[in-house]
């Protein structure tokens, strides 16, 4: 179960972790969002809202196409 952040937002980014190629495209598009985790994996922050047009540029911009919206609601 997602955090109570998550938990009010009505959709969140998602990457499918088995096809990124760990570009960084999507981190140095949106920062704030995507980021490296201890692990060395390709993760998404915790927010409270995510930016729309700043994560479907960086879902656009992807190589591997991994990067999509969940829907909360």
């Amino acid at each position: 179960m997602g955090s109570p952040s998550r938990a009010r937002v009505a959709r969140v980014p998602d990457i499918d972790l088995s096809r990124c190629s760990r570009c960084m495209g999507c981190e140095e598009l949106c920062p704030g969002v995507f980021h490296f985790n201890p692990a060395g994996y390709m993760d998404v922050a915790v927010l409270d809202e995510y930016p729309e047009e700043c994560v479907d540029e960086a879902a656009a911009k992807c190589p591997e196409d991994c990067i999509s919206w969940i829907d909360m609601g």
